[in-house]
C-alpha cells in the first residue's frame, strides 16, 4: 500500500508539473573592460553585449555594469512565457548602448517574443532609429510575430533627420509593455505605433526636436507620437513637451499626437486606428495641433482622449475627413494660440467633448469648423479663470507626476549641452523645460493655469 501510495504522489506531481518547461536560466555578465573570452560570470565578464546575446537562452539575464557600450544589439532569440529572456542594467540609468554611425539602431527586436528589456539609455549617429521593434511586412492581423515585449525604465535618443524613421518605432507588433520611457531627439515621429495592436505605455516622455526630411517626403506630417493604423493600444501618464517647428519651406501637419492610417497595403494588418486610448496626459508648448486625427479611407472609430491638460500651444484639437465616435472627456484646453477645437469635416462624426473646459481667448476662435461637435457638460468661453487645478483629474495627475521613477534623470538626459548641440536646440530654441530651474513634475505643474 506504501508503495502504490508513493506511485499515485509521484504520478500526481508529474501530471501538475508537465505543463510548465522549467529551465537551468544562467546570468552573463557584461563590462566595459571584460574580455569575450571568459565565461561571463560575475568574476569573469564578457565585453560586449553581442557577445552575450549570441549565448542565450529563454530565462536567461544580462547583466551589464556601467559604462557606454559601443554597438547595435540585434535579439535573435525568444523566451517563453514563463522565462522571458532579460537584458537589464545593473545600475539603471547608467548603461549607454550607443550604435554611432553603424547605420543600424541601437536595439533591434525583430519577430521574436518574450523579452524585457531595463534601465538602459540609447542613442545613435546615423539616420534610422533608435530602438526598432518590428515585424516583416504583410503580417495578420491575428498573429503578430513581435509579441510579449517588455521595455522600461529607457532613455532614448533619436537620429533620423532625413529617412523615414522614428526615434523609436513599433511596427506590426502586439502585445509590448512600455514603462517609464523617456524619447527625444530627431525622428520624423519621435515615437511611432505602427501597423499594430494592445501597446500599452505608462509614463512616456516625448519631445519632437526635428526632422527635415530630405530623403523622404519632406511635407509629411511630423508629430512626437503617431498612432497610424493601429488599435486597441492604451497610453497612460503621458507628457509632450518643447515640440519644435517646421524647417523652413516645408509644409505638413505638426504637433504632439497624430492619429491616422488608411490602405498602405501589407505594411499593416489595419487600414484605420480604432478603439485606441490616451488617459492622462500633458501636451504643452509644442508648434501645431496638440492633437490631429484624420483617416483617408476608412473612418477611424471609437478612439478615446481623456483626463488630460492641452496649454500653451499653437492649437488645441483638429478632426479631419473620417472619423467617427471620438470622445473626448474631461480636457482642459487652455491658452493655445490658434484653434481650441477644430472639425474641419463633415464625414468626422460622432465628436463628443465631455465634461471639460474650452477657452476661446482673443485670436483663439475657439470651437470650429464645418463637422458637428457635442459639448456634454463642457464650459466653453472666453473666461478661462476656471482653474485645472480644482479639477479631479488634476489631483490624480499631480500624484503622477510627484512619484514619476527617476524623474531627475529626464532633465539630465534631455536637457544636457552635447544633446541640444547636435538637435541645433542652443539660444533662440532653447525648450522651455531646459531654461527652467525647475525639475520634472515641478516644472509641468507650473504650465498649467
Amino acid at each position: 500500500m506504501a508503495i502504490c501510495k508513493m506511485l499515485r504522489t509521484s504520478l500526481l506531481l508529474t501530471l501538475t508539473l508537465a505543463p510548465f518547461q522549467f529551465v537551468d536560466a544562467k546570468s552573463y555578465y557584461v563590462s566595459t573592460s571584460g574580455n569575450n573570452s571568459q565565461s561571463g560570470s560575475r568574476n569573469q565578464p564578457l565585453k560586449t553585449i553581442s557577445r552575450a546575446l549570441s549565448k542565450i537562452s529563454a530565462g536567461d539575464t544580462i547583466i551589464i555594469l556601467d559604462g557606454e557600450y559601443n554597438e547595435s544589439l540585434v535579439i535573435k532569440q525568444s523566451g517563453t512565457p514563463e522565462n522571458y529572456i532579460s537584458i537589464i542594467a545593473e545600475s539603471p540609468g547608467q548603461v549607454t548602448i550607443n550604435a554611432g554611425n553603424s547605420g543600424k539602431p541601437a536595439l533591434v527586436i525583430r519577430e521574436q517574443s518574450y523579452i524585457k528589456v531595463d534601465g538602459l539609455k540609447f542613442t545613435n549617429s546615423s539616420d534610422t532609429s533608435t530602438v526598432a521593434l518590428s515585424s516583416r511586412d504583410g503580417q495578420s492581423r491575428n498573429y503578430l510575430p513581435t509579441n510579449n515585449i517588455i521595455l522600461s525604465n529607457l532613455s532614448i535618443q533619436g537620429s533620423c533627420i532625413n529617412s523615414n524613421c522614428s526615434a523609436f518605432g513599433i511596427a506590426r507588433a502586439s502585445d509590448i509593455s512600455l514603462s517609464n520611457i523617456s524619447v527625444y531627439g530627431y525622428g520624423r515621429y519621435t515615437f511611432l505605433i505602427y501597423g499594430s495592436s494592445n501597446v500599452v505605455a505608462d509614463k512616456v516622455v516625448l519631445r519632437f526636436d526635428g526632422w527635415d526630411g530630405e530623403k523622404y517626403k519632406k511635407n509629411d506630417p511630423r508629430f512626437a507620437l503617431g498612432i497610424y493604423n493601429s488599435v486597441d493600444n492604451k497610453l497612460t501618464n503621458l507628457v509632450i513637451m518643447d515640440g519644435r517647428g517646421r524647417p523652413k519651406n516645408t509644409r505638413g501637419d505638426l504637433g504632439g499626437i497624430k492619429i491616422a492610417g488608411g490602405n498602405n497595403g501589407k505594411t499593416a494588418p489595419w487600414i484605420s486606428s480604432d478603439q485606441n486610448v490616451i488617459d492622462g496626459f500633458i501636451i504643452t508648448d509644442t508648434h501645431g495641433a496638440a492633437v490631429n486625427i484624420e483617416s483617408r479611407q476608412e473612418p477611424h472609430k471609437g478612439n478615446t482622449i481623456k483626463n488630460g491638460f492641452i496649454v500653451n500651444n499653437d492649437g488645441g484639437i483638429i478632426l479631419n475627413k473620417q472619423v467617427k465616435d471620438t470622445t473626448f472627456d474631461s480636457l482642459y484646453i487652455i491658452n493655445n494660440k490658434h484653434i481650441s477645437i477644430a472639425n474641419f469635416s463633415h464625414r468626422a462624426v460622432g465628436t463628443r467633448i465631455v465634461n471639460s473646459k474650452v477657452d476661446s481667448n482673443i485670436g483663439n476662435k475657439g470651437i470650429t469648423g464645418k463637422g458637428k461637435i457635442e459639448l456634454v457638460d463642457t464650459i466653453h468661453s472666453r473666461d478661462n479663470s476656471a482653474s485645472a487645478k480644482k479639477s479631479a483629474f488634476y489631483s490624480n495627475m499631480l500624484t503622477s507626476l510627484n512619484n514619476w521613477p527617476n524623474s531627475d534623470a529626464i532633465k539630465r538626459d534631455m536637457c544636457n549641452q552635447t544633446l541640444l548641440s547636435i538637435v541645433k536646440r542652443l539660444k533662440n530654441e532653447i525648450p522651455k523645460f531646459c531654461e527652467s530651474d525647475k525639475q520634472f513634475a515641478d516644472y509641468l505643474i507650473s504650465r498649467i493655469p
